[in-house]
């Protein structure tokens, strides 16, 4: 890759700054600057301004702020600063895109000057080694470091059309050298966004994304990855973390069945793109859990397992008690159970399981002869019952078929207090919170989370108004 390709490929996305352009006075350095704000050529504009300010109708500077809109369109206002980088580093070219947010004239001595002001930090900031042709980014003092796609460049590829395109244009330099940048540039294109935290100098080591998975998962799994895109198959790769060998080939069933479609509407609505990345410990990553509740909750969905009750509620609680369970034990999560029944049945198993491994390191418990809520007692009549043991807490959760155990570290730092409370049939799990106006109702679900009963739950706040 050469840098007069760099600059040729820029210069058709975004105009370049001319000498006779009064922004020259910007441009002491080697930096080449290019930009884009108005459909019409931004000289003009600066000229208009120029025989306002020399008209002496305004005072000794001028700034002239840049719109978001024009015509009921979005403007591209961005500047791009193109360097080579110093020699320490390499063969590097540095492109910096910011976004400009107006221009500022000042009236100088012989002439009028402008100035271009923009974002303190840019949108996005990469460089190329023009010897290896892989891009970078985080360059310190001495160092630079292989571009790693994330959530941000992401968010910045799929919003901004124009650098997304010219992101493509630029990776294409490099795939006769790289056969597998053709791949990246397919899953940019398709989805918007490369979906993948793999850095580029690990990506292009392999020559197709079924070399490329197999070795990153080190198993081996039933499925054509050169079938996926990037991103499908980083999430695919994400959720085998969670599913048991023995259920592998159903799980790839399910994927060559269509189900990421609607994992992918799911996370790219509800989470913003920005997945996980296989780790050891898979349910310590928060994305990834939302990802396997996603995936499970489809999956589930499919199969009629979850959806809505006759009373019009819903009984994916269930399902996602289930996987805070597998997670609290750190054990993979199945996919063959036919009846939210079983899935209850497998929940109570192992929430006995817990009880039991609780009581064997004996049972921890709040102090509460200093909490906020002691008053909250005074209130409540006697069959109101205070949690506040974590064995306790946990016997509370299987008998509810709720996650109140997630709960009790809130209780441990005085956030909250919950309570059990029976009515006839009827048993409550209740949530109190404080705030500057006294005690009030976070929560009150009875059994398997369903909805309080309307003259129920305004009895209790009755009583602690």
């Amino acid at each position: 890759m050469k840098y007069e390709d760099v600059i040729d490929l820029i210069g058709r996305y975004y105009r370049k700054q001319k000498s006779k352009n009064p922004l020259k006075n910007a441009n002491k350095s080697s930096v080449e600057y290019f930009y884009d704000c108005f459909s019409d050529d931004i000289s003009n504009m600066i000229e208009q301004m120029e025989s306002v300010m020399n008209s002496n109708s305004c005072g000794a500077t001028l700034q002239l702020q840049l719109p978001d809109k024009e015509n009921g369109r979005l403007v591209d206002k961005n500047i791009l600063k193109v360097k080579k980088l110093p020699e320490r580093y390499g063969n590097y070219v540095q492109i910096s895109i910011y976004e400009m947010n107006a221009i500022e004239f000042r009236r100088g001595k012989k002439n009028i000057l402008a100035k271009i002001i923009h974002s303190k930090r840019p949108i996005l900031d990469f460089a190329i080694n023009l010897s290896n042709d892989i891009f970078y980014y985080r360059w310190s003092a001495s160092r630079i470091f292989p571009l790693r796609i994330t959530g941000y460049i992401d968010k910045v590829l799929f919003e901004q059309e124009r650098i997304r395109y010219l992101f493509i244009d630029l990776l294409r330099l490099s795939e006769d050298k790289y056969p597998i940048i053709k791949d990246v540039i397919r899953s940019i294109d398709k989805h918007g966004f490369l979906g993948s935290k793999m850095p580029f100098n690990e990506i292009v080591k392999y020559h197709n994304k079924n070399e490329m998975w197999n070795s990153v998962l080190r198993k081996k799994l039933p499925l054509n990855f050169n079938r996926l895109s990037i991103f499908e198959g980083t999430l695919v790769a994400c959720l085998a973390q969670f599913i048991s060998e023995d259920e592998y080939s159903l799980f790839c069933q399910r994927i060559k069945n269509g189900i990421l479609d609607k994992v992918i509407e799911g996370e790219v609505r509800g989470h913003g793109m920005w997945i996980g990345w296989i780790d050891e410990r898979p349910y310590n990553n928060a994305r990834n859990e939302h990802l396997i509740n996603n995936f499970l909750y489809n999956h589930y969905s499919d199969w009629g397992v979850v959806g809505e009750r006759k009373d019009g509620s819903g009984n994916d609680d269930i399902l996602f008690d289930y996987i805070r369970l597998c997670k609290e034990l750190n054990r993979p999560v199945s996919l063959r159970f036919h009846s939210i029944n079983r899935i209850k049945r497998e929940h109570d198993d192992m929430v006995k399981e817990i009880i039991t491994m609780a009581g064997m390191e004996g049972d921890k418990k709040v102090n509460t002869s200093e909490s906020k809520f002691l008053k909250l007692r005074e209130k409540l009549p006697p069959e109101f019952e205070w949690i506040v043991s974590e064995k306790r807490m946990w016997l509370e959760s299987y008998m509810q078929h709720n996650c109140v155990k997630a709960y009790f570290e809130r209780v441990e730092y005085d956030r909250c207090a919950i309570y059990h409370w029976e009515k006839g049939e009827k048993k409550y799990t209740i949530e109190f919170l404080k705030n500057e106006d006294g005690y009030c109702l976070g929560q009150m679900k009875k059994k398997y989370n369903e909805e309080a009963d309307y003259e129920d739950y305004e009895y209790v706040k009755g009583l602690i108004a």
